[in-house]
Formats: structure tokens, sequence, C-alpha cells
């Protein structure tokens, strides 16, 4: 099993209904591969892990980081793991709501990662969420 998580800064307007395309789209091809996740969005930046085989994760990774929607991409998390964060989601997305306050996103962020063993993961997920808007 392996896994990436990485920040990375929003470029351009981004509507709700783009946000919405993008996390469904996701998913169903995380879906197809294997591959499993959380994805947040401040307004401004995104923090995604994204977990499975390492020959599905990193080619999926190499496409995202090319992804224009996107740039200053800063890796937090590369390498294997033993298990799965958040094996129960293709692709979940938080964040990705029109006028989505601060604190609603801290504590939305709060709840999916409540059950996530590393606390490495958790912290990464709620510092961001504690630092948006």
């Amino acid at each position: 099993m392996y896994h990436i998580a990485y920040t990375s800064r929003a470029i351009g307007y981004i509507s709700s209904v783009d946000l919405e395309e993008l996390c469904h789209g996701s998913a169903a091809y995380n879906q197809l591969v294997g591959v499993t996740g959380l994805l947040v969005f401040d307004g401004v930046r995104y923090i995604q892990l994204i977990e499975g085989e390492a020959s599905a994760v990193c080619p999926l990774m190499a496409r995202i980081a090319r992804d224009s929607r996107h740039d200053k991409i800063v890796y937090i998390i590369d390498g294997h793991t033993p298990r799965r964060a958040f094996e129960n989601w293709d692709l979940a997305c938080i964040g990705f709501k029109a006028n989505l306050s601060g604190p609603q996103l801290l504590a939305d962020v709060k709840t999916k990662v409540r059950n996530v063993t590393d606390i490495y993961i958790q912290a990464s997920f709620i510092g961001f969420a504690a630092l948006a808007k």
C-alpha cells in the first residue's frame, strides 16, 4: 500500500459546479484504479491524500501534478503505509460548496478524519483546515 499527500494553490476562479465535477470525475476514476482518498479545498488551496497500490497512486499523482488548475505543489507524505486511512471513500471531498465558512470547513474535516489512526494525517488535514480563510 502506498500513499501521497500534498498541498497546492488553486489557479484562477473555480466555480462550485466545476468543483463538483472535479470531485465526481475523480471519484469515478479512483474507483476504476483502486485508489481512495480525501480532497479538501479552502477556496484558495487544496490538500489531498491518495492511497492504493503504488502502480496506481504514482501515475495518478503525476497526472494531478500536471493539472493546470493548481500549482505550488508541496508533498507532505510520499511512501508506503501499512493500511489505508480512507478506505471507505473513492474520494471524499470537503469545501466544495459555495460560501462554506472556515469554522464549518474545520468541523467537516475533523469529522472525516476522526477515525484515521495515523495522527500525522489527522494533523495535516486539521491544521490545513484550521488555517483556512
